[in-house]
């Protein structure tokens, strides 16, 4: 294992211990003993800004897709955190944000009774081992037990690498991403006739969303809802 991996692993261990001796850590910022409700420190909780699509679409347009936070301010720093710390209390705050919402009825499609299966987005899996871990695979399997739903962490895969998507344009985004995706190892019994919740940390343009979605069509799913933790806002 390279030293960056023994840094985020060593990290994930001492914030996994302060959780388990009731060490208070906001998730925005890593702020030790902070007040907290929720466990953000009051100038966290002030930089959190709920995502409101407003009479349009969904995040990334999709009218399919939910989003909790904007991405801006502490939004983005907690999905940073998730994403670049694997910080456990960052992403246990998200996946309990994201389960209340289903809870709540605030998906497009209203009230989602089970059984849904979670499918994370996948990473490539030069990525995933350079990381350690995918993000939304780690969301998707916190919010398994909190639904009592099943987790497909396998039923996508990612056929190929691309570049960061972040500053690209919708088009950029989608021709990057054509022949990305592909099904995984259990193929299309896994999919045929499930409804799917596609789980990610962050939407842009929904071309993410959008491209495995497709995917999943394809093989036969029921129907298709996508959430992130965060919405950015993508054109």
């Amino acid at each position: 294992m390279d030293r960056r991996l023994c840094r985020i692993w060593g990290r994930w261990l001492r914030q996994s211990l302060e959780e388990l001796l009731f060490v208070r850590v906001c998730p925005g910022c890593g702020t030790r003993g902070g007040p907290g409700e929720g466990g953000l420190c009051l100038l966290c909780k002030a930089g959190l800004h709920v995502y409101d699509a407003g009479s349009g679409p969904g995040p990334g347009r999709l009218p399919w897709t939910h989003a909790l936070w904007e991405y801006r301010g502490t939004g983005g720093r907690m999905v940073r955190r998730a994403k670049f710390a694997h910080a456990p209390c960052t992403l246990g705050f998200l996946a309990q944000g994201m389960a209340r919402s289903i809870k709540a009825s605030a998906m497009p499609c209203g009230p989602m009774r089970g059984p849904w299966l979670l499918v994370p987005v996948p990473l490539s899996p030069r990525k995933k081992r350079r990381r350690g871990f995918n993000q939304a695979e780690e969301l998707a399997r916190l919010l398994a037990p909190r639904l009592g739903w099943d987790l497909g962490p396998k039923t996508l895969r990612r056929l190929r690498d691309t570049p960061p998507l972040g500053q690209g344009t919708k088009k950029e985004r989608e021709s990057l991403l054509r022949g990305a995706f592909g099904l995984g190892a259990f193929g299309t019994w896994a999919v045929k006739g499930r409804r799917i919740l596609l789980i990610d940390d962050v939407i842009t343009t929904g071309a993410t969303m959008r491209a495995c979605a497709s995917i999943l069509l394809g093989a036969g799913a029921a129907r298709i809802q996508g959430l992130a933790a965060c919405a950015a806002g993508g054109v």
